[in-house]
């Protein structure tokens, strides 16, 4: 049976909690006002009903065991009345935490007290920005770089989430949708025919698209590489190579979509000068790009890449005779070679994706400076006050990653230089 005494105080806390709701949205100065004039009644009547009642009850009674919480945290529950700005209650946040309570341990990673802290700071700012409608990675990108161009000290409250969130220009420009090129790839010279089929930003270079193919054929950019568009190569220029006529441009500057402009839909690329891997790439059709994706992206293909360093395409079908045929004397030391089993039919879907998904993941982030860069330029001229002091969560690091290649490799004297 229902207390009287507790259904009586739901009520009284059911009329405190609609009193707030019709206030929700407004300002912290207006929810203030109005908690002053229509709130802060009902609650000292809800205070003093309860002292009062309390008086009646044994202290074993479980109804005053809830009141007695409630009546020796007054000061805790009532500081909502003086602060616009505060919940009166944290219903949210503890929904919030729930999905960080549950996978409790697998936030084993932050190692320390202070990298628990840090990782807290960062859930708090994510979850800000998810509760106002802001993607919180193109927020972070732009307020961390502000920061550490010395935005204005006095103009910070510009880059909380929900004053950041009305800036129409930002989002416009970070969600523009980009025109993607349908590119497929296909090696010359080999049967059963290996092709690629991979949507790429026209704004992407030679170079990236470069890094793309290397992705999707699983080569491990060991060697130099090469376009042929007309009369033109690009690739990693070569100054001394330039008195015997081959001259090669960068390809870090040339972008797909001057191409495109250009009617050169369809090319030349070579990997690899001593295995010599041609390829014939066709720009198929150019479409518009979905702006919740992060490009490239793997459409189709079929078969497997030829390995790095096999000799070409006579030294492909060598190896790919012996390492299919257990029968085959040189079995075992090819598959020794190649480091494990090898299916010519197996695309390696996973590992694809996943060199795929670093390579946007990186452009993304280069396309997160660059939308800061161009918004910086078109922002009002900043304070000239020397700014000397930043929050401690900006100072954030993290080692990098990369893989090993081989120190003799052309590629890597071609760095060098």
């Amino acid at each position: 049976m229902i207390s009287p005494i507790a259904f009586a105080a739901v009520q009284k806390f059911d009329a405190v909690f609609a009193a707030e709701r019709s206030i929700n949205g407004l300002s912290p100065a207006e929810r203030l006002a109005a908690r002053r004039k229509d709130v802060a009644p009902l609650v000292e009547n809800l205070i003093e009903w309860m002292t009062r009642e309390r008086a009646k009850l044994s202290r074993h009674n479980d109804v005053a065991k809830a009141m007695d919480y409630m009546l020796k945290r007054v000061d805790v529950f009532t500081r909502f009345l003086d602060d616009g700005r505060i919940c009166i209650s944290n219903n949210a946040a503890e929904r919030a935490l729930r999905g960080i309570a549950l996978g409790r341990k697998a936030w084993l990673f932050a190692g320390s007290d202070r990298g628990g802290a840090r990782a807290a700071v960062m859930f708090t700012l994510i979850q800000t920005c998810r509760l106002n409608d802001v993607d919180p990675q193109a927020w972070l990108a732009d307020v961390l770089a502000r920061i550490a161009d010395h935005h204005a000290i006095h103009r910070l409250d510009e880059l909380l989430a929900w004053n950041w969130k009305r800036m129409p220009a930002r989002l416009a420009a970070w969600n523009a949708p980009e025109k993607i090129a349908l590119i497929r790839i296909t090696p010359e010279q080999i049967e059963p025919e290996i092709w690629r089929l991979v949507e790429v930003p026209l704004g992407m270079s030679l170079k990236g698209l470069h890094d793309v193919i290397q992705a999707i054929m699983g080569w491990q950019d060991y060697h130099l590489f090469e376009f042929r568009i007309g009369e033109k190569l690009y690739g990693i220029p070569a100054p001394e190579w330039e008195d015997s006529g081959h001259r090669v441009l960068q390809a870090r500057t040339v972008k797909l979509e001057t191409l495109v402009a250009k009617g050169a839909d369809r090319f030349e690329y070579t990997y690899d000068f001593g295995d010599n891997w041609e390829h014939t790439i066709a720009i198929e059709r150019v479409i518009d790009g979905d702006p919740a994706v992060k490009y490239p992206r793997f459409v189709a293909g079929e078969r497997r890449g030829p390995p790095e360093d096999v000799g070409s395409v006579p030294g492909y079908y060598e190896f790919l005779e012996a390492a299919t045929n257990k029968s085959h004397r040189e079995h075992k030391r090819m598959l020794t070679w190649y480091g494990g089993p090898y299916d010519p039919d197996d695309i390696d879907l996973l590992t694809l994706r996943l060199r795929l998904d670093d390579i946007a993941k990186r452009r993304h982030a280069g396309k997160a400076a660059y939308v800061k860069s161009r918004l910086k330029a078109r922002s009002p001229p900043r304070s000239s006050r020397k700014v000397t002091t930043y929050p401690a969560w900006v100072r954030l690091s993290g080692p990098g990653t990369g893989r090993a290649t081989s120190t003799m490799s052309d590629s890597s004297v071609a760095r060098s230089k």
